[in-house]
């Protein structure tokens, strides 16, 4: 887990202890994977219809060389999510993740969000978009989530996705910021760089947003706790 942690967290935060959850994780893999296929019998993990567009390609690359799996009609990974708080991360653990978009009014979609990198969860559950406080030993939480995707949809800085001008400069000009997520889609995977959060170009991002469309997507693996150095 340290390893996993360290992959991606950056230098501004380090792994204290971890609190396994409790699941039936081949169980879940599989029964989710089987309804993912049987939904999308017909089509491909990537959408044929995805435009032949460099840059989208390159962002639906990267999300594969994530999967933890190789099967033809869905997949899973491993990603962050940063909790605003020890409460709902408990809450999460326990019943599963809800329709949060708790911080903004989703700006890539509404669904459930996380981050490809560790990195870019801590800082969600320690310090943005204002600090938050830490327990008695200094420490926040983070959720270590298993994702399955079946059909991804890549969110580039284009006219396909956003409105002008571009480059973009305020998330509402995302075509699907604070509405449902891309027909005939299950996740969205968004290039952001820092200090803004806001779409970049695939070669210039800090970190990798994801959003699912259903709770069923996601099964919690861990609670792990973070202290700043």
């Amino acid at each position: 887990m340290r390893r996993l942690f360290a992959k991606s967290a950056g230098t501004r935060f380090v792994l204290s202890r971890v609190e396994f959850i409790e699941n039936e994780l081949s169980l879940w893999v599989s029964s989710h994977m089987k309804v993912l296929h049987n939904r999308r019998q017909d089509q491909e993990v990537f959408n044929p219809d995805n435009p032949s567009n460099s840059e989208k390609a390159a962002l639906l690359s990267l999300l594969k060389s994530n999967f933890e799996t190789a099967d033809s009609k869905a997949n899973v990974l491993l990603f962050w999510h940063g909790p605003s708080a020890e409460a709902p991360a408990r809450s999460i653990a326990r019943h599963g993740f809800a329709a949060l978009s708790v911080l903004d009014p989703g700006y890539y979609g509404c669904g459930r969000y996380g981050s490809l990198e560790a990195e870019y969860a801590c800082k969600y559950a320690s310090e943005y978009p204002e600090p938050k406080v830490p327990n008695g030993s200094g420490e926040w939480p983070l959720l270590l989530v298993a994702g399955v995707v079946s059909m991804a949809y890549p969110i580039t800085a284009c006219a396909d996705d956003f409105r002008p001008p571009l480059p973009v400069v305020a998330p509402e000009q995302c075509n699907y910021f604070g509405q449902p997520m891309k027909p005939k889609y299950d996740t969205h995977v968004v290039p952001v760089r820092e200090p803004e959060f806001l779409v970049a170009p695939v070669d210039g991002a800090t970190f990798h947003e994801l959003v699912f469309d259903q709770d069923a997507q996601l099964l919690p693996l861990a609670l792990v706790w973070f202290k700043k150095p």
